[in-house]
């Protein structure tokens, strides 16, 4: 159970760090 926890934890870090950073990168264009 602790193994799978972990690997749909890290999974959705992935997803949000992406989601995260597609979401910055455009506003620091419009922004600046």
């Amino acid at each position: 159970m602790g193994y799978d926890m972990t690997m749909e934890i890290s999974a959705l870090n992935e997803i949000f760090v992406e989601f995260y950073y597609w979401i910055t990168v455009p506003l620091m264009f419009l922004i600046h």
